[in-house]
C-alpha cells in the first residue's frame, strides 16, 4: 500500500509540474492575443489623428530622393524604363490616379484639395512611412523655401497695388494744362518750297499752370479743380474734348477724356503707375465765351476754394489771340528801330553827307584795303548798326555783308539827278537861218556850215531831254533847202537812230539803290520791306519767282505783287528811255 499510494504520490508529484505548464502556455497565448487586440484598438483610435499621412507599405524598391538606390532582396522584380513609362503613363495621369489613402480606410482626392496641400501631400508620398519625421519635416520647409522664392521672383519689379480707398487719399497726380489756340497756316520750310511744316507745342498751345489732385477725388471736384486753375465758370469748360496722356513716355498719344468714365478709366491707369510716373498733359480748347456778362458774386464752391470770394473767374482771351503778320512786321520794325537808333546817328555823325566830293548828295564809306566806294543809304546803315549792337562791326570797319561786296561798290560817279518836274510846254526852239554861201566860193564854205548846225542840232536836244526826261526827243529841224544844196547835203546823227529804245539784250542797268526806286516809283515803306527780304535789286527779273517765294516767304498779296511787276517794267522803259543814266 505504501508502495502503491508512494507511485501515486510520486505520480501526482510528477505530474502536477506538466500540468502546470500546459496552463502557463494557454495564458501566454491568451495574453498576446489580447495585446493583439488592444493594440488594432489603440490603431484604430489614433487613426484619425494620423489622418494626414500616407500610410503606404514600404517598399524597399524605391529610390529615394534620387539618392542611392536601396538594397532590393529580389531583383527578377525589376521593371526597364521603357515599359515603366508605358505603364505608369504622363506625369499629370499618375497624380489623377492617385489618392490620399488613411488608416480608417477613407480616400481623399488631391483635386479636392488646395494646391499647397498638394504640393505636400505629394511630397510626402516621396517619403516612405518607416523614415523618421524629421525627413518629412525637411520636405515641408523645402517646399516652403521654394513659396517664398517664387512669390519674390513673381512681385519683383512691380509697383504695390493700392487696395483700399485711403491709400488713394494719400496719392497725388499732377495734371499739366495747355489750352490750345488759333494758328494761322505755318510758314514753309524755306522759300523755294510749297510745303509746309507741322506746328510746334509752343505754337498749338498755351500754359496754364498745373493742378494736383488725388485719386479719391471724383470727376466734379477735377473739374472744379481746372476751373478754377483756367480760371473759368465749370459750365464753360468744354469737357466733352479734353485730351490727356502721360508725360512718360514722350511719344505717348493724346486720349480722349470724355467724361465720367473716360475719369474712371484714367483713374484705373493710374494705380499701378510708381509715383514718379502719375504726370499727365491735359490738352483742351478754350473755354466757352459766356453769352451775357458774369454776375459779380463767386459762383463756385467757397468751402472747397475759399479764394474764390476774392476774384472773379475770367478767362484770358487776349492771350490766345495771335497778331497779325502787318501787326506783327510792324512791332518788330518799332523795337528794331528803337534798339538800333544810338548807333545809326553815331554812323551819321561819322559819314556825313558830301564827305567825298566825287559823289555829290550821297553819304559815303571809302573801302580803303579795295579802294572802293559804297553808298551809305538806309538799308546800309540799318545793317551796320544792327551788327554794331551785336558787337560784330565798329564804326570804322563795316560787318561782312554782300551788301558791302565788292559787285555792290559805286563804279562810277554819278551824274547830277534828275530834278523831276511837272511837264510843261516846251518851247518852240528857233530856228538857226543861215545865209547861203556865194556859189563861186566853192563846196567847202558850204560843208563847214552843215557840221556846225548839226552840232548845234544836238546840243539842243540833249537840253531838251535833260528839262522832259520822259517827253522823246522833238524832231530837229531840217535845213531849208534854199541854203543847202541838194548835192552836199549830210545826214545828221542822232534824232532818227537816238530816239529808238535800245534792244533789252544790250540794255545796260544803272546802279539804283532800293531806296531811291522805290522813292521814285512811290512804293510804301511795307512793299520795299518785302522787297528787301527777298533781296530785290532794281533791273531783277521777278517774273521767274514762285509764288510761294512772294506770297508765304516776303508776305506780298496778289494785287501788291502786281503792282510791283507794273513798277519794275516802267523802270526798265525809263532806263531804255534814257531817264536813269
Amino acid at each position: 500500500m505504501s508502495s502503491d499510494n508512494g507511485l501515486e504520490s510520486t505520480d501526482d508529484t510528477n505530474g502536477a509540474p506538466g500540468e502546470s505548464q500546459a496552463s502557463q502556455a494557454i495564458d501566454s497565448d491568451i495574453n498576446e492575443d489580447e495585446i493583439d487586440a488592444k493594440l488594432q484598438e489603440a490603431m484604430q483610435q489614433c487613426a484619425p489623428l494620423m489622418s494626414k499621412f500616407r500610410l503606404e507599405p514600404v517598399d524597399s524598391g524605391k529610390k529615394r530622393k534620387r539618392s542611392k538606390a536601396a538594397n532590393t532582396t529580389n531583383t527578377n522584380t525589376t521593371v526597364p524604363s521603357s515599359e515603366r513609362t508605358t505603364r505608369a503613363g504622363t506625369r499629370n495621369q499618375r497624380q489623377k490616379q492617385q489618392a490620399e489613402v488613411v488608416p480608417d480606410g477613407n480616400e481623399i482626392e488631391q483635386d479636392s484639395l488646395p494646391s499647397k496641400k498638394k504640393r505636400k501631400l505629394f511630397q510626402r508620398s516621396k517619403v516612405p512611412w518607416a523614415d523618421d519625421d524629421d525627413d518629412v519635416e525637411n520636405a515641408e520647409n523645402a517646399e516652403d523655401e521654394v513659396d517664398v522664392l517664387e512669390k519674390k521672383r513673381k512681385g519683383k519689379g512691380k509697383a504695390k497695388p493700392l487696395d483700399s480707398d485711403d491709400d488713394d487719399k494719400d496719392v497725388e497726380v499732377t495734371a499739366y494744362i495747355y489750352v490750345e489756340r488759333p494758328i494761322s497756316q505755318p510758314p514753309p520750310r524755306h522759300a523755294a518750297s510749297s510745303s509746309t511744316r507741322k506746328p510746334t507745342d509752343e505754337e498749338k498751345y498755351i500754359a496754364r499752370g498745373l493742378i494736383t489732385f488725388t485719386l479719391h477725388d471724383d470727376y466734379v471736384r477735377f473739374l472744379s479743380l481746372l476751373a478754377l486753375q483756367l480760371p473759368c465758370s465749370v459750365r464753360y469748360i468744354q469737357a466733352e474734348k479734353i485730351m490727356w496722356r502721360f508725360q512718360t513716355p514722350a511719344n505717348s498719344k493724346y486720349l480722349p477724356l470724355s467724361g465720367e468714365m473716360g475719369y474712371a478709366s484714367l483713374i484705373k491707369q493710374l494705380r499701378p503707375r510708381k509715383p514718379q510716373q502719375r504726370i499727365l498733359l491735359l490738352a483742351m480748347p478754350p473755354p466757352t465765351k459766356p453769352a451775357v456778362e458774369e454776375p459779380h458774386w463767386p459762383t463756385v464752391d467757397e468751402d472747397l476754394f475759399p479764394t474764390s470770394k476774392f476774384q472773379k473767374p475770367e478767362f484770358d482771351y487776349s492771350a490766345l489771340d495771335e497778331p497779325s503778320t502787318n501787326e506783327h512786321v510792324s512791332q518788330q520794325k518799332m523795337t528794331f528801330d528803337k534798339t538800333i537808333s544810338a548807333y545809326v546817328n553815331e554812323l551819321v555823325e561819322r559819314y556825313p553827307v558830301n564827305n567825298y566830293p566825287q559823289y555829290p548828295n550821297m553819304r559815303v564809306y571809302h573801302d580803303v584795303k579795295m579802294n572802293t566806294f559804297f553808298e551809305l543809304n538806309d538799308v546800309r546803315l540799318k545793317l551796320w548798326a544792327s551788327h554794331m549792337a551785336r558787337q560784330t562791326a565798329t564804326v570804322d570797319q563795316p560787318p561782312v555783308s554782300h551788301f558791302f561786296d565788292f559787285k555792290m561798290r559805286l563804279k562810277s560817279a554819278p551824274a547830277p539827278p534828275a530834278l523831276i518836274t511837272t511837264p510843261v510846254q516846251p518851247t518852240p526852239v528857233p530856228v538857226i537861218t543861215t545865209t547861203p554861201a556865194p556859189p563861186s566860193d566853192g563846196g567847202t564854205a558850204s560843208l563847214v556850215q552843215i557840221m556846225i548846225l548839226n552840232m548845234l542840232q544836238q546840243q539842243q536836244q540833249q537840253f531838251q531831254r535833260a528839262s522832259l526826261p520822259i517827253t522823246p526827243d522833238p524832231t530837229p529841224s531840217q535845213v531849208p533847202a534854199s541854203s543847202v544844196p541838194a548835192s552836199l547835203v549830210v545826214p545828221t546823227v542822232g534824232a532818227g537812230v537816238r530816239s529808238q529804245p535800245q534792244s533789252p539784250a544790250k540794255l545796260q542797268l544803272p546802279d539804283v539803290s532800293l531806296s531811291a526806286f522805290c522813292d521814285h516809283y512811290g512804293i510804301s515803306t511795307r512793299d520795299q520791306e518785302r522787297l528787301e527780304r527777298l533781296e530785290f535789286q532794281p533791273g531783277d527779273k521777278l517774273d521767274s519767282l514762285d509764288e510761294a517765294d512772294w506770297k508765304n516767304f516776303a508776305g506780298f498779296t496778289s494785287l501788291s505783287w502786281q503792282r510791283i511787276l507794273e513798277k519794275t517794267r516802267q523802270f526798265l522803259r525809263d532806263v531804255q528811255m534814257g531817264v536813269w543814266v
